[in-house]
């Protein structure tokens, strides 16, 4: 997944959704597993390996669907502070999760790259 930001800025926010069949860390009980977890933010500079930001807080929002039978859509998302955004590159993204089963790296279906421009 790319993602694009203007170097300086606060906007867009990062956000990803997170599949329900995510069973490596809520083994069947989705909604209260995910609902109650520290939610962080990391970012490495792909051009040296050091990372820009390391565990900053992230936040969780979902999407009450009007299909009574449709399951809430949940997503994970990044507030930027222009110092995270104040060099231009290309970075990794990984969102970390952690409760009370203990702490996963979030598995996207591809690599989250943010390209600060």
């Amino acid at each position: 997944m790319e993602f694009f930001i203007k170097q300086n800025s606060e906007r867009p926010l990062l956000m990803v959704e997170i599949s329900r069949d995510y069973s490596s860390l809520v083994h069947g009980h989705f909604d209260s597993d995910i609902e109650n977890a520290l939610i962080r933010f990391s970012m490495k500079d792909l051009s040296n390996g050091s990372y820009k930001i390391l565990m900053n807080t992230a936040f969780l929002t979902y999407k009450k669907l009007n299909n009574p039978d449709a399951p809430d859509e949940f997503y994970i998302f990044y507030k930027w502070y222009k110092k995270d955004t104040n060099k231009k590159g290309r970075y990794e993204g990984e969102f970390h999760i952690s409760n009370h089963k203990g702490e996963v790296t979030l598995p996207l279906k591809e690599k989250l790259y943010i390209n600060i421009i």
